[in-house]
């Protein structure tokens, strides 16, 4: 949280929250609870559709997806795919 509040004061509005995985739903809310509520936080890492609405549900403003969306050999069809999957999962 000490690196989130030095980026706020350096002009940061928008936090990525690195590896989300790792960190969990239950990190964000802590910090949630301290940092101002003019700034957003979107978690990135291990982001896939199974997950994503949880982060929604828990006030994330956004998501970053990798491998889950895209993997070198993939279709767009695929890729186009996958992506509504994790637009209706995020929406719920």
């Amino acid at each position: 949280v000490s690196e989130a509040f030095t980026a706020i004061n350096a002009g940061a509005r928008h936090l990525k929250l690195f590896p989300a995985n790792v960190l969990g739903v239950a990190s964000m809310k802590a910090w949630r609870d301290v940092l101002p509520a003019a700034i957003s936080m979107l978690p990135v890492g291990g982001m896939d559709a199974s997950t994503v609405g949880e982060w929604a549900a828990a006030g994330a403003a956004g998501a970053g997806f990798g491998s889950s969306l895209y993997k070198a050999g993939r279709s767009a069809e695929e890729v186009t795919a996958r992506t509504a999957e994790l637009v209706r999962a995020w929406l719920g």
